[in-house]
């Protein structure tokens, strides 16, 4: 007898029964997490963790106290603890472009619970699917699940690794035990705490015999290691020790873009789609250097990994020096982060670094640079059905987003070179922030001049 080789269509199909299966189980415990109503037992700070059949700590925190995200959040390892404490002891009222990075660095999986217009139209599908087949209802505003994986400068994804079910199906049959407990118990008599940076906090391990009950103490965050790169281009480290130096000061800045891009190469290497992403864009870093005196960006370049790629920051800062001709006296910056990317140049150049706990002018730089791209944004979402709006249309390509930061830079002679890229310089959005910058004399009038009559060239 003839052997017949298995059917790609067919092996794809069982692959596809196995991950609705295990959806399936996982749907099955976020509706009972969700009938034990924990979130109105337990604080978002009573941290408890949770060992992993591998090994691996989860520490989970249960949201929802106010009624608004109701979630489960497993904060995966020391490193995803750190972002947890960080967003709970940082955030500010008013959402600056620095918050918004806290927002996108944690590293966790939640089960959360959301309206419908929050998920894809396939998470949807399946959430109604399962529901029907149960005799669910999925009535009010939190009424579908969604199983989310949070890492640090992503877009938050769907979750598709078949550790992270593992993770998610042990986590909540944990809270389905916690919740039994306190049935009979409070939760500071279980060992829950309100304190999130040290101390013991209960700890439970599943296995085939039931949840395991022990304690672990909270881990300390470890010091932050920053990327400090070394340029090694003699040739272009010539041509600026060679410059003149300014009296003049220049602010600078490592900013996190509110601005997703979509990850092509990852894409293509996955199975390529022009409409739908196939892995998780990602936030573009960029040091954002703004003259003191004039408030305008001078560095364009964007990257893609920060840790990988933070040495192309620094010598595009460097080209520009050799472009403007001439050397800032001093380099004024806020944190730790910057100061650990500029030192080894700055001590290359001879140009002295100082750290300021605020500086007023970089701030508004960065509020108007978040204010922008957050309101493009939002627009471009709105006008979208697909998953969380990141069709490709709502990414900036690298090099426009570069022209645009390019001209406001050097605005009068780098106008002309907006016109060919694909962002319209000539838009009322544009004219109307080109005006604002201009009214706060952080643009020479002549440019305002130079894009009406633009304009007028183009009717």
């Amino acid at each position: 007898m003839q052997n017949v080789p298995v059917s790609t269509t067919l092996d794809s199909d069982i692959k596809e029964r196995k991950r609705t299966m295990t959806k399936d189980t996982l749907y099955a415990l976020a509706f009972r997490f969700k009938k034990t109503e924990l979130w109105n037992k337990l604080l978002e700070q009573q941290l408890f963790a949770v060992k992993f059949s591998d090994g691996t700590i989860g520490y989970c925190s249960v949201m929802g106290s106010q009624g608004i995200h109701l979630s489960l959040g497993i904060y995966l390892g020391t490193e995803g603890l750190a972002s947890f404490r960080k967003i709970s002891n940082k955030m500010q009222p008013k959402l600056t472009l620095r918050d918004y990075e806290l927002l996108l660095s944690q590293k966790c999986l939640q089960c959360s619970f959301e309206g419908k217009e929050e998920l894809s139209p396939q998470e949807a599908k399946e959430v109604r699917a399962y529901a029907k087949a149960h005799g669910i209802p999925l009535k009010g505003s939190n009424a579908y699940p969604q199983f989310s994986w949070f890492e640090p400068s992503k877009v938050p994804w769907h979750v598709d690794l078949p550790v992270h079910f593992i993770y998610l199906r042990e986590a909540l049959l944990a809270t389905l035990d916690i919740a039994a407990k306190l049935q009979a118990d409070t939760a500071h008599a279980l060992g829950f705490t309100e304190n999130i940076d040290s101390g013991p906090i209960p700890l439970l391990s599943v296995g085939d015999d039931g949840v395991v009950w022990s304690t672990t103490e909270l881990p300390e965050d470890k010091n932050p290691e920053y990327p400090s790169p070394r340029i090694e281009d003699e040739i272009l480290t010539a041509k600026v020790r060679a410059l003149p130096r300014s009296a003049q000061s220049l602010l600078c800045d490592v900013a996190m873009l509110p601005r997703p891009e979509r990850d092509v190469e990852a894409e293509k290497a996955s199975g390529y789609r022009k409409k739908e992403p196939m892995v998780a864009p990602f936030y573009p870093y960029m040091l954002l250097a703004v003259d003191q005196a004039s408030g305008a960006i001078l560095t364009a370049h964007v990257i893609k990994d920060y840790g990988a790629e933070s040495d192309q920051l620094v010598r595009n800062l460097m080209e520009r020096f050799v472009e403007i001709g001439s050397l800032p006296g001093t380099i004024l910056l806020k944190d730790e982060r910057t100061e650990a990317l500029l030192k080894p140049m700055a001590r290359l150049l001879g140009v002295k670094l100082q750290r300021k706990k605020r500086i007023k002018e970089l701030e508004e730089a960065e509020d108007d640079l978040f204010d922008y791209l957050l309101g493009q944004d939002e627009e471009a979402m709105d006008d979208e059905d697909s998953f969380a709006g990141y069709e490709e249309d709502l990414a900036l390509d690298m090099d426009q987003f570069g022209d645009y930061f390019d001209a406001l830079g050097n605005p009068v002679a780098r106008l002309e070179s907006t016109k060919d890229s694909d962002i319209d310089p000539l838009s009322p959005r544009f004219i109307e922030s080109v005006l604002s910058m201009v009214q706060q004399g952080k643009l020479p009038p002549e440019f305002l001049e130079m894009v009406l009559n633009s304009d007028h060239d183009a009717d």
